[in-house]
């Protein structure tokens, strides 16, 4: 599914440095501006940060800059799996709360990674999204992801 409101256009741009450069890409997200100020709606996404083919997205934080003011869950993921990241974490909890992704296995005959919690490479251009739970209009969210670029270097 894309996104419902685009604004991946508003992260900061990627730093190369060296050799398979390691960078962060992060974008922050002020849903009073979303939708013409209406805000998202239920489980409509917000496309956060572009990500390009080659890119291995290894996690993914979220912080609340500014609660939402009631109840609020945020999923981030991408068109594959929209809570591959992060799942149903707090957008009403204190400013300066931070979610990272974190290593999760789920139980089995052997064990598998689960969703994107050993980082993703992409194949092709794609984007990190965010979907709202509930109604959101007032929270601000930063997005940060950490990223090397796998690309065959000159």
């Amino acid at each position: 599914m894309a996104a419902d409101y685009d604004l991946s256009a508003q992260a900061s741009s990627r730093v190369q440095a060296g050799y398979r450069p390691m960078f962060t890409v992060e974008n922050e997200i002020d849903f009073s501006e979303v939708n013409g100020g209406a805000g998202a709606g239920l489980g409509e996404t917000v496309g956060a940060i572009n990500v390009y083919k080659g890119w291995l997205v290894h996690r993914v934080l979220l912080e609340v800059v500014t609660p939402e003011g009631a109840t609020q869950t945020f999923d981030v993921g991408d068109e594959t799996d929209p809570n591959g990241f992060l799942d149903a974490v707090n957008g009403n909890a204190a400013a300066g709360t931070q979610y990272v992704t974190e290593l999760a296995l789920t139980d089995g005959t052997p064990n598998t990674v689960t969703g994107y919690s050993n980082g993703k490479i992409y194949a092709a251009d794609d984007q990190i999204d965010v979907t709202a739970t509930q109604a959101c209009d007032t929270a601000v969210i930063k997005v940060v992801a950490l990223v090397t670029d796998m690309n065959p270097q000159l």
